[in-house]
């Protein structure tokens, strides 16, 4: 078992500590280290673990059968707990920290995916070419906004009422993770949060597979009760399992088919893309399965399912729908043009899609863009910028220069 750790953003005077954690070694070696770092940083204990015995069996029957690789790091995190809660109830399967999602609790903002073809003096691989050439190059840009409330806060509370160890926001710790185990699944390299486990918010595989995640905005929006873990997959721990098992679009396509997420906290949608270029977005359905599938050209996704179509300024259009209307026309408008598009135009808009929220009363800042990411599936390479600081007087978000990240070649 190789491990190693570094943090690359200390919080400081910003929301976020960021640590960069690789793993190298078998499932279960993985699923021990992130077990212990849930035990011995962010608190987790056998209690947090339990589940009725009922529950605990059927989880771990599905996932030995379906999803070999996630019993296997389950395996792991059971020997860290296993003294900690009775074996029939320790459900070894997830690591959340920070406290999941209250109920009743709308987000300040989504998010904002590009995938297209750039065309800027490199090709898929990283060799130069010129700046006309037709091959280009696959990117897919993220924007990632939330929340930086605590749990409590979101549940109501004031902050200036809270003591420190409750004020800690559910994005306080997001991780850059770089897996590679022995015994199978792919390499991965990904953002998490929420669940140590298989908490993948957005990321790429060794095979060039890039998934990402947005909340889905309904309209109506209705209050969500959390659900506890289910048998199954949830909205988090199915992109999970498409980096460990999924090489191409079509692949995820047929194992999104099988294994349709549940949702445990938020409603979300999916763009998916591969290394060939080909994407597609997924919106799950307890009704049907939809994909909307594009080879060829740019594909875009912000907050609203496919086919919903508003105008701007409609009278009596949510907030949120509206805010994720403006960023895909932003995202259109940078993107998809006449001439061939350059990671420039990408990153303007991407820049353009950044989105703030304040608290009405101190203008303390309560919701961000907190990142944004760059995924180059043919080159297997992410750089990745993340919040740094909110500037009061000047009501300025500033962000750090792009961390580089590259999986080990096969």
């Amino acid at each position: 078992m190789k491990a190693r750790e570094e943090c690359i953003l200390d919080a400081g005077t910003g929301p976020m500590t960021v640590r960069h954690l690789r793993l190298e070694g078998t499932n279960a070696e993985i699923g021990r280290a992130l077990a212990r770092i849930g035990r011995d940083r962010h608190g987790i204990d056998g209690d947090d673990l339990e589940l009725p015995p009922e529950i605990v069996q059927a989880r771990r029957s599905f996932s030995e059968a379906h999803y070999p690789e996630l019993w296997a790091r389950s395996e792991g995190v059971r020997s860290v707990f296993d003294a900690d809660a009775p074996p029939d109830r320790l459900d070894a399967q997830t690591l959340r920290y920070n406290l999941p999602l209250p109920p009743e609790m709308r987000l300040e903002y989504g998010c904002s995916v590009a995938k297209a073809r750039v065309h800027d003096g490199e090709d898929g691989r990283g060799e130069p070419n010129g700046p006309t050439d037709p091959t280009g190059r696959w990117l897919v840009s993220r924007n990632f906004d939330f929340t930086l409330r605590s749990f409590p806060e979101a549940l109501g509370a004031k902050a200036d009422e809270l003591p420190a160890a409750l004020r800690r926001p559910m994005m306080a710790d997001p991780y850059v993770m770089e897996i590679y185990p022995s015994d199978g699944g792919i390499p991965a390299l990904y953002l998490s949060s929420f669940d140590l486990l298989s908490g993948v918010i957005d990321g790429m595989n060794g095979a060039g597979l890039v998934v990402t995640l947005m909340h889905l905005l309904r309209e109506p929006e209705e209050g969500r009760a959390v659900k506890p873990p289910q048998v199954g997959l949830n909205e988090l721990e199915v992109l999970r399992y498409l980096l460990d098992r999924c090489e191409t679009a079509q692949e995820a396509m047929e194992a999104l088919t099988r294994h349709r997420p549940y949702t445990a906290w938020i409603p979300c949608q999916y763009l998916v893309t591969d290394a060939s270029g080909t994407s597609f977005i997924f919106v799950p359905s307890e009704e049907e399965t939809h994909f909307e599938i594009e080879a060829a050209g740019p594909q875009f996704c912000t907050n609203h399912g496919p086919g919903f179509e508003r105008p701007i300024g409609d009278d009596g259009l949510d907030a949120q729908l509206e805010s994720s209307l403006e960023r895909l026309e932003i995202l259109r408008t940078g993107i998809a043009h006449d001439r061939p598009t350059t990671e420039e135009d990408v990153r303007k808009a991407a820049r353009k899609a950044f989105r703030t929220s304040v608290e009405e009363d101190d203008d303390r800042l309560i919701g961000a863009t907190l990142w944004h990411a760059l995924y180059e599936p043919e080159a297997r390479r992410l750089r990745v910028a993340f919040l740094e600081q909110w500037t009061l007087e000047e009501h300025r978000a500033t962000y750090t220069p792009y961390f580089h990240f590259s999986l080990d070649p096969a």
